[in-house]
């Protein structure tokens, strides 16, 4: 089966809520309004007005941080999931709530007709699951290890609740490939081969029986995906690998010397680093459970701006983060996290020199850098 072009047009589109086919399974969280707990360290240098201000997709993402939706979880009886990104179908109606975030519809979608032409090109492969399936793809799940924390772990939480009142309930996923941070946290979680329905990336799936769950609050952390995620955590802590006792260190989350956003003078900043007790943790050493294990025994963490900074949610609350940016990328993704985890956030801009801009590697002033480190230490 495939789409013509004209069935897929820009104004075809529908809510979940208009859908009267879609009744509520389960409201986990009840859709409210919150202000933030707001931890924004004051020695940053900067305040959040900047911050904020500086953020390169701010004005498209329409974000409110004084809102976190609550979790919600529609039943479908028929639709269809779509490539590249995942969005679904009812009929040849787009639902909206599918969208990773409204930067993207507008981006994405509105503005290139080639997407259209893409979806209506490729097959779509009818799936015959005798139970529900609940639906993991997302637009960035695949390949991003902050979208996977931040926007996929806390729907797995939500499936292990489901699970529970559903029977037969089965994962739509990706089969990962073996290694990868996806598979480690499939196994880490306990998930087999058994509850999962495997898709690729070539084909649109046309599918009966399925549980929808969007991206919990914005395609930010949230109190909601932050509570998620704390609950998942505790499952991870019983699994058997997270046995024995590791040593409480603060860490210094780096990137080895000539990689993107690696920090030029590394010797200088690290021996900073030994005055204040820091250990310098390179993520793409340590599997998964690892790094976990490091930041649940941290007090502080220092990092440069990347996804290895995601595994603050294992942290205890009130302990610090200070991150390290490009000056031509500021992105707040991570102040919001260590907010809705109720850390104390900082944050220091790096600068460029003429030879590293491409890869965006990094000189920091020691002096600046070492002012921070160590209100931060003192904080803590």
């Amino acid at each position: 089966m495939k789409y013509s072009k004209r069935e897929i047009g820009c104004e075809s589109f529908i809510s979940l809520k208009d859908y009267s086919k879609a009744t509520s399974v389960e409201e986990i969280g009840p859709a409210v309004e919150t202000t933030l707990n707001e931890t924004f360290s004051s020695n940053s240098g900067y305040d959040r007005k900047w911050l904020l201000n500086h953020h390169y997709a701010l004005p498209n993402r329409n974000i409110d941080y004084n809102n976190s939706p609550g979790v919600s979880v529609s039943y479908i009886d028929k639709c269809i999931l779509t490539q590249p990104n995942y969005e679904l179908m009812l009929g040849n109606k787009i639902i909206w709530e599918s969208f990773h975030s409204k930067f993207a519809m507008k981006t994405y979608l509105f503005n290139k007709m080639d997407k259209y032409e893409h979806i209506a090109a490729l097959n779509t492969v009818t799936l015959k699951n005798e139970g529900p399936l609940f639906i993991m793809p997302h637009r960035w799940y695949m390949h991003n290890y902050y979208h996977w924390s931040v926007e996929t772990l806390p729907k797995l939480e939500v499936y292990f609740q489901l699970k529970k009142r559903i029977r037969g309930l089965k994962l739509l996923i990706h089969k990962f490939k073996n290694g990868s941070f996806q598979s480690q946290w499939l196994s880490i979680l306990g998930i087999s081969k058994d509850e999962c329905v495997y898709i690729d990336e070539e084909s649109n799936y046309y599918m009966t029986k399925v549980i929808y769950c969007p991206t919990i609050g914005t395609n930010h952390a949230n109190k909601y995906s932050t509570k998620m995620l704390r609950k998942l955590m505790m499952r991870v802590q019983r699994n058997k690998d997270w046995e024995g006792n590791s040593d409480s260190q603060n860490i210094f989350i780096s990137r080895k010397p000539g990689s993107v956003r690696s920090i030029i003078n590394h010797p200088e900043i690290e021996e900073i680093m030994r005055i204040y007790r820091f250990s310098t943790v390179y993520s793409e050493d340590h599997s998964v459970i690892q790094q976990l294990k490091l930041f649940s025994k941290a007090n502080c963490v220092c990092g440069v701006h990347g996804s290895g900074l995601s595994n603050m949610f294992s942290m205890q609350r009130k302990m610090s983060i200070l991150e390290v940016m490009t000056p031509t990328m500021i992105n707040p993704c991570f102040y919001d996290l260590a907010c809705s985890l109720e850390l104390e956030y900082g944050f220091l801009v790096g600068r460029y020199d003429n030879c590293n801009r491409e890869k965006q590697m990094l000189y920091l002033n020691p002096m600046e850098f070492e002012d921070q480190l160590k209100n931060m230490v003192e904080k803590a």
